[in-house]
């Protein structure tokens, strides 16, 4: 006769329990490494009890699927829980994740009341980064678990999912849509497993750059202020700070223009600005301003700005207050010659050295020439064919958009010309001298760059580059280390030698 099991009423048979498969556990049995049952990946997991803390267990993943690696962590996990019970000190410490998101509120909270100084394009950098790659790699782990050599490993992550990324966007086929322009693919690193999504509801993919240098060190920076504010709400300690060493420069830039190169793509954007200005002046008008204007602004832009060493964010921010043209003396012609002086304010939210004023000298008189060219653009096209005043405002930017009628009382002090750096990268693109010989993309900042690297060719002192471009010394020797001793011969041979070495 069979069994019979009798349930209480109203419930049914229970489900049988799957048991985790533990394949190690500690002779007191306080530490405890497992796998979740029915898991597909098999990670490690570890279970903690801790001494002196009653009713304390931690359970979290090692983030291992090597059992050495697992007991490694797990053991040194529960060496530092027990260090803090025995002082006294909280054993609850919060997630990465966590901390980030209060961090983020926080600082919104900040920018809004005006006590913290940041750009909007600074605060969405600043969420972009925690969103798209530090939350996604350190998200679960616990904040004091966390070392210099995980950042690290980080930064290998951060190159292999931009390798990913790229790999993604040239077989379109892993792109997906949601509605009409919808875009959005998701991102693994082969390493660690990891996933990230990408979204672009506007169906456009913004340009994908390569994690430089100067990338590691904001993402550090950014890591040391969750700390900070974490320190600060009081979840960690002074000693549960984490130690990041710096990142070096040396040899670090963006994507530059060389002699030739740069000859063909200043050439390229005038003749494009000249033979739009022909169609202008010979059809109808406003038919055609608006490309003549994008055109030539961008051929000035790019003129003016490496002949100044300006960011392309100050550039942007210069204003018809901000330029003059004024008579400097040159050795090589014995005599004044006009050049452009643009008096740089630094940005909202600047930090350090960028926070001095100073005035970029143009180089040669051509600086005062491209300055001239950009007001004459303007009688021609702003005043000429849309009805701005005669007279531009003190406070109007120098590059700035053609604006709608109804709109240019209320933003032609405050509308800075925000398609320019777009536009570079069509022209870029369509003249196929997008990337540099050594395989970097060019971009606004390469004016910069190349304004020292041809400042730094033809013998310009150190500390004067520096003054002029808004950097330490130290920044301009660690950049431009690609200036070498052959362009710089004729500074290395100073005498004259009457008889050669032997």
């Amino acid at each position: 006769m069979a069994k019979v099991i009798q349930y209480p009423f109203g419930s049914s048979k229970p489900k049988a329990m799957k048991r985790n498969n533990i394949v190690w556990q500690s002779a007191d049995g306080r530490i405890t490494l497992f796998v979740r049952a029915g898991s597909k990946k098999q990670t490690i997991q570890y279970r903690i009890s801790v001494p002196k803390a009653k009713g304390f267990m931690e359970r979290r993943s090692t983030g291992c699927e090597k059992l050495e690696d697992a007991k490694r962590v797990a053991l040194e996990r529960f060496d530092h829980l027990s260090l803090l019970a025995r002082t006294g000190k909280s054993l609850s410490v919060p997630t990465f994740e966590k901390v980030a998101l209060e961090y983020i509120e926080n600082l919104r909270q900040k920018v809004r009341n005006g006590t913290r100084k940041l750009s909007e394009y600074r605060l969405r950098d600043v969420e972009r980064r925690l969103q798209n790659y530090l939350i996604p790699f350190f998200g679960d782990r616990v904040l004091d678990t966390i070392s210099g050599h995980d950042v690290e490993g980080f930064y290998e992550f951060r190159r292999r999912i931009y390798e990913a990324e790229l790999e993604i966007r040239e077989n379109r086929s892993a792109i997906q849509k949601r509605g009409k322009k919808h875009l959005f693919y998701v991102v693994t690193d082969w390493v660690t497993k990891k996933s990230i999504s990408r979204d672009f509801p506007k169906g456009k993919l913004p340009p994908l750059r390569a994690p430089r240098a100067s990338t590691f060190q904001l993402d550090r920076n950014l890591v040391l202020s969750v700390y900070s504010f974490a320190k600060s709400s009081g979840y960690i300690s002074h000693d549960d700070m984490i130690d990041i060493e710096k990142i070096s420069y040396v040899g670090d830039r963006r994507g530059f223009f060389d002699d030739t190169t740069w000859q063909f793509f200043t050439s390229s954007t005038g003749k494009i600005a000249r033979r739009r200005q022909t169609k202008f002046r010979e059809g109808d008008g406003k038919r055609f301003a608006a490309h003549y204007y994008a055109a030539a602004m961008l051929h000035y832009w790019a003129l003016l700005s490496a002949h100044t060493g300006l960011r392309p964010n100050e550039m942007k921010a210069i204003r018809y207050k901000d330029v003059s043209v004024e008579d400097f003396f040159f050795e090589k012609t014995q005599r004044d010659e006009p050049c452009a002086v643009l008096s740089v304010v630094p940005p909202y939210g600047s930090k350090g050295i960028k926070q001095r004023r100073r005035d970029a000298i143009g180089t040669y008189t051509r600086s005062a020439e491209y300055l001239n060219a950009i007001k004459q653009l303007r009688q021609e096209i702003l005043v000429g064919v849309y009805g701005y005043p005669q007279e531009p405002d003190p406070a109007e930017y120098l590059f700035q958009p053609i604006l709608r009628q109804h709109d240019k009382r209320q933003k032609v002090r405050t509308a800075q010309y925000e398609g320019l750096a777009q536009t570079l990268r069509h022209r870029l693109e369509e003249l196929d001298i997008l990337k540099d010989a050594e395989g970097r993309d060019r971009s606004a900042y390469s004016f910069r760059h190349t304004y020292a690297t041809f400042r730094m060719k033809n013998g310009a002192d150190y500390m004067a580059l520096a003054l002029q471009m808004g950097t330490s010394v130290q920044r301009i020797k660690d950049t431009y280390a690609h200036v070498t001793t052959r362009d710089n011969v004729a500074r290395v041979n100073v005498v004259k030698l009457q008889k050669p070495l032997v």
